[in-house]
């Protein structure tokens, strides 16, 4: 039933796949030989020497397969690149309403940025204070760790032992699973919310991410309704 499933989905995947390609197709936008040696190229660039070649082995995919497939890819983006998108539309009005409806979503919580310092023991942690309190903006070293925690969610022990410090100032070592660690408090972020001409591009691709689904689906639809598949009788489960 699993194998049978799997085979289904790939069979699916395969249907789609022909259609996109024939609408591109019909529409003169099919993927050129040259966007294809393009994607080939940069892929390839990720595995130095033979480590692509390594790559298709492990997969069990022969070459022209692999590229049968990567065809595939760039075809499906390209039609929503070129066919779906530039029928979508986001309104302010809209952008607007989904950002009030959704404002949890565009809100920091209060947080604090410490350095966790951990060792094996709360002696190793007090050893790394003076080297965590040393580091710049940003940086790290062995045992040392910059992190920006919302402070609801942080264990209750932790949250007791910022209470009332200063940034620069260090917790004593509190226990952590087979660890010991130290929090040095660098800074308190207060709770935001982001502002709504910041939102307006998050809130944008959000929208139109739904409406290219959406799109896509209608199209998917109508593609359907109006083609002829034929399919070998030997990939169908067979009928008891």
């Amino acid at each position: 039933e699993e194998l049978r499933t799997e085979y289904g989905a790939t069979l699916a995947d395969l249907i789609v796949s022909r259609l996109v390609a024939q609408e591109l197709a019909r529409r003169k936008l099919s993927p050129t030989p040259r966007e294809l040696a393009e994607a080939e190229e940069a892929v390839r660039a990720d595995y130095p020497g033979d480590a692509f070649e390594r790559l298709l082995l492990e997969e069990h995919l022969d070459l022209t397969r692999w590229r049968a497939m990567l065809a595939d890819r760039l075809a499906q983006e390209k039609f929503m690149r070129e066919v779906l998108r530039p029928t979508i539309r986001v309104g302010v009005s809209e952008a607007a309403t989904y950002y009030k409806e959704h404002i949890s979503t565009f809100t920091r919580p209060a947080s604090v940025r410490v350095l966790v310092v951990s060792g094996h023991d709360a002696a190793a942690v007090k050893a790394l204070l003076p080297q965590a309190r040393k580091l710049g903006q940003g940086e790290e070293a062995a045992g040392i760790a910059q992190a920006v925690l919302p402070e609801a969610g942080l264990p209750a022990a932790w949250r007791d032992a910022l209470k009332g410090l200063k940034p620069g100032e260090a917790t004593a070592p509190l226990p952590s699973g087979r660890e010991q660690i130290g929090l040095v408090l660098l800074e308190r972020l207060p709770s935001a919310v982001l502002d709504p001409a910041k939102a307006y591009a998050r809130v944008e691709a959000l929208l139109a991410e739904d409406k290219l689904a959406k799109a896509f689906a209608a199209w998917l639809a109508e593609a359907l309704a109006g083609a002829s598949i034929s399919i070998n009788r030997q990939l169908l489960a067979e009928e008891k």
